[in-house]
């Protein structure tokens, strides 16, 4: 059991395009909060800041395919989908969140309109693009 549990640890790994992004957006599902999301992905993590001086949410992250699963520091666990999409002035990030500790939503308008559920869409400057392309970066 003990050789099974480490080989089936989960090893947290970002998508190699996320990976030192720095995204800012709204959140957009049915009940959203208003203001600017700020979203950071390292190589194994992803902390959200939220609007208006919010507490900072910090978690691991482990992905297949399209899909992120974060695992909070406060033990929340949440099941996303996601897709990037590259333009010539900004990257376009969409991440839809499941429930807590439920399972990812079947679609992105899944996650708009379910209660508890979370949707984001949010920009970056995409890598080597000088600063006076997107001088809206952090």
């Amino acid at each position: 059991m003990e050789v099974c549990e480490q080989q089936c640890e989960e090893t947290p790994i970002v998508p190699p395009v996320l990976v030192n992004k720095e995204f800012r957006g709204l959140a957009i599902e049915l009940n959203y909060m208003m203001g600017e999301f700020d979203v950071k992905f390292s190589n194994t993590s992803v902390t959200i800041t939220p609007p208006n001086g919010g507490p900072v949410m910090t978690g691991k992250v482990t992905s297949t395919s399209n899909f992120l699963t974060v695992f909070f520091q406060d033990g929340t666990i949440i099941q996303s989908i996601w897709q990037l999409q590259g333009g010539p002035a900004a990257d376009y990030f969409s991440w839809a969140w499941g429930t807590p500790n439920g399972p990812a939503p079947s679609s992105f308008d899944d996650s708009m309109t379910t209660s508890g559920a979370r949707e984001f869409w949010m920009v970056a400057c995409p890598n080597g693009k000088p600063t006076n392309i997107c001088s809206w970066k952090f």
